[in-house]
């Protein structure tokens, strides 16, 4: 979660081109992303709209589509929950 936070920082603050962030598996990411938005955004520690830097989901035709639509920028960051750990897919 540390590194979501850092890629969604270093885009923002333009160090970093824009990718899109994908969180595959709606189980284990919505408890995160429940967080995010019933803590973390009314307590104004996260500016609004940031909490849709991010993709959740568990459809791998919107992971494509998604990868489709940023063709022209840095490969996607993409985060799954496999074997009890979170691992980032090789491009």
């Amino acid at each position: 979660m540390d590194e979501i936070c850092e890629i969604i920082t270093l885009t923002q603050t333009k160090k970093m081109a824009p990718v899109p962030i994908v969180l595959f598996d709606k189980k284990f990411w919505g408890k995160w992303d429940d967080f995010v938005c019933k803590n973390m955004l009314p307590n104004k520690l996260i500016s609004d709209g940031d909490e849709k830097t991010y993709t959740i989901t568990e459809d791998i035709t919107e992971v494509v589509e998604l990868n489709q639509e940023s063709a022209n920028l840095l490969r996607p960051i993409i985060y799954f929950l496999g074997f009890g750990s979170i691992q980032q897919i090789p491009p």
